[in-house]
């Protein structure tokens, strides 16, 4: 109270954090992929759970720095957990498309350079070559050898494929 202060001193910030802006610094090259109302996740560390957000400016210039565009995410912050400044790690969806049956990549291994999956048996799990469509970072279209629904091993299926190396015991 009574303190004097200079014209240029900031006093105080008035901020209404139930929506912010992140800015994410887009290649040129990938500039045609991009657009407004484009939906992008947003993740930050592990404590703090993804968001969505929408595209709704795209810079016009290339920063001579960076050699990127700002392009600006309005991310909904109800509860105030995402804080100016804060990094992070924006996914921009550039397409969507219906996938009948999609698994994730820990499934597959390569049997005879053929990508199998492992279906559940009525005596344990046994191979069998799938046909790959579309990927991303962690999951694979099926397009034919594998019906949804049918039972099939997700995870430590390296172990499956060792085992079929290994010499059957035979008792004679």
């Amino acid at each position: 109270m009574g303190e004097l202060l200079k014209d240029d001193t900031e006093a105080f910030r008035v901020a209404d954090l139930s929506t912010v802006w992140v800015h994410c610094h887009v290649t040129p090259s990938a500039l045609p992929l991009i657009r407004t109302g484009q939906r992008v996740t947003i993740t930050a560390n592990s404590s703090m759970p993804e968001a969505t957000g929408t595209i709704n400016y795209i810079g016009l210039l290339v920063s001579e720095e960076t050699r990127t565009v700002v392009t600006r995410v309005v991310l909904p912050n109800p509860d105030g957990r995402w804080r100016p400044g804060l990094f992070v790690t924006a996914a921009i969806t550039i397409g969507e498309a219906v996938v009948p049956l999609l698994i994730p990549k820990t499934a597959l291994q390569t049997l005879d350079g053929q990508p199998s999956v492992f279906v559940q048996t009525a005596e344990g799990f046994a191979p069998r070559p799938v046909t790959l469509g579309q990927s991303n970072e962690t999951h694979v279209e099926i397009i034919a050898g594998l019906q949804p629904g049918e039972p099939y091993a997700v995870t430590q299926t390296f172990l499956l494929k060792a085992e079929l190396g290994k010499p059957k015991d035979t008792d004679d």
